[in-house]
């Protein structure tokens, strides 16, 4: 047997679902009842991986490169905010990682150097 009670709380845009949960077993003739108390968080917000390729336009501004469009998936994105660059080894290659924003979704974007080609890695909407 197992049961689920369930309260549901919003809080912030996310919904609290509080969930107690009791098994009943039966183990070697004795009977054991198990208590299990769970917590959860719901937010509304969705990241999705990917991998694809995309094209890129950028600004050199000093020593930095600024991608200011992407197109993927036959849409041009207009990138209104670089939210954080950061850089990593992988073999010889260098891959550099921009997370950026347009007014409604965040992106994470890679530039690798082996190939000089850009991906789009994660999409991240309300």
């Amino acid at each position: 047997m197992f049961a689920i009670d369930e309260n549901k709380g919003k809080s912030k845009g996310t919904e609290l679902l509080t969930a107690l949960a009791v098994l009943h077993t039966n183990v070697g003739g004795l009977f054991y009842i198990l208590d299990f108390r769970f917590l959860f968080v719901y937010n509304k917000n969705m990241l999705e991986k990917y991998d694809d390729p995309i094209e890129v336009l950028v600004r050199f501004n000093e020593e930095r490169v600024e991608p200011t469009h992407f197109r993927w998936d036959k849409k041009t994105y207009r990138v209104e905010k670089i939210n954080l660059v950061y850089k990593e080894r992988d073999g010889n290659d260098k891959v550099y990682y921009f997370s950026v924003s347009d007014n409604a979704n965040n992106f994470k974007l890679a530039f690798f150097t082996r190939d000089l080609s850009w991906r789009l890695l994660e999409l991240f909407y309300n």
